[in-house]
C-alpha cells in the first residue's frame, strides 16, 4: 500500500510538472520554382537589407525579370511577418535577385500556433542596379 501511495504521488507530480511547463515549436518550409536562369546578372546587392520589397508590380519602375517563385510557410508560437519577409529577402539574394514582389500573404491562428504563409516572386529590377554601396537608377 505504501508503494502505491509513492507511485501515485510521483505520477501526480509528473502530471502537474508537465502541465506547468511550456514548449515552443517552430517549423519553416520553403518552396522555390525557378523561372529564369539567375546567374546572368552580374551586379547584385551586397546584403539582404538592400533587397527591395514590392507589394505589387506597379511599384517596380521600368523593366524587371521574374527569377523564381518563392513560398515560405512558417508555423510557430512567435511567428511574425517581418521574419518571413527577411527569409524571402535572403532567398531572393541567393537566387540572384534585387527585389521581392509579394503575391499572397496568409495568416492562420490555431490555438497558440500561428502559421504565416507568404508567396512571392524573386525579381531582378533593372531600375535598381547596385554599384558598390550606391544604388544607381537607370
Amino acid at each position: 500500500m505504501e508503494k502505491l501511495k509513492i507511485v501515485l504521488a510521483l505520477l501526480i507530480i509528473g502530471v502537474i510538472t508537465s502541465a506547468c511547463s511550456s514548449s515552443t515549436h517552430q517549423s519553416t518550409n520553403t518552396h522555390i520554382k525557378d523561372l529564369v536562369q539567375s546567374d546572368v546578372f552580374g551586379v547584385l546587392p551586397e546584403t539582404e537589407m538592400d533587397i527591395m520589397v514590392y507589394n505589387n508590380s506597379s511599384e517596380i519602375e521600368g523593366e524587371y525579370f521574374e527569377l523564381a517563385t518563392v513560398e515560405i510557410k512558417e508555423t510557430g508560437d512567435d511567428s511574425s511577418s517581418e521574419e518571413v519577409i527577411e527569409m524571402l529577402k535572403k532567398e531572393a539574394k541567393d537566387l540572384g535577385g534585387n527585389g521581392v514582389l509579394l503575391l499572397e500573404q496568409k495568416e492562420n491562428e490555431n490555438g497558440k500556433a500561428i502559421t504565416k504563409e507568404i508567396k512571392a516572386i524573386a525579381v531582378y529590377a533593372l531600375d535598381r542596379v547596385h554599384v558598390g554601396t550606391q544604388i544607381v537608377s537607370l
